[in-house]
């Protein structure tokens, strides 16, 4: 009796590691391909608009449930490879978060500021102006939602 709840035991320990690689790498899989012909659906001109959020959606879709499944199914700590305590001591400086915090501040208001003066209202929604700058906004906010989150991620990562 001891042995077979000693089985039981083991195996419902590692149920959870195994539920997150199977059922992850399974939505992982699926989601992946919803993606892609979302993306093949929106590359049509009449959603022109939608087809930078397909991207979007992939990006995050794809790096979020890696990472995951990772961490959680296979146990590799991919956000763990530095140490902690060499960066704590570096980072544990109120000067050094006041100049984080204003940089910050500073890159966002480059990158959206512009919204504030190139949108207008229409219809009762806030749009772009003109056809090219709907384009370069949309393009605009590719690189910032789907392409610099990963790379961040990756360079902090390594």
């Amino acid at each position: 009796m001891n042995n077979t709840s000693s089985s039981i035991s083991s195996a419902l320990m590692a149920a959870p590691y195994q539920l997150n690689i199977w059922f992850g790498i399974f939505l992982w899989v699926t989601g992946n391909l919803g993606s892609i012909g979302n993306m093949l659906v929106f590359r049509s001109p009449t959603f022109r608009n939608l087809f930078s959020e397909a991207i979007c959606d992939f990006f995050y879709f794809y790096f979020v449930l890696t990472t995951r499944i990772l961490q959680k199914g296979f146990q590799v700590h991919v956000t763990t490879r530095y140490d902690a305590i060499l960066y704590r001591q570096w980072s544990n400086r109120i000067p050094l978060a006041y100049k984080v915090c204003m940089v910050c501040a500073l890159i966002w208001l480059l990158f959206i500021g512009h919204r504030l003066i190139l949108y207008k209202a229409k219809n009762g929604k806030c749009a772009p102006r003109s056809e090219f700058y709907a384009y370069f906004d949309n393009y605009i906010e590719i690189a910032l939602t789907a392409i610099c989150p990963p790379v961040v991620m990756i360079v902090r990562a390594y």
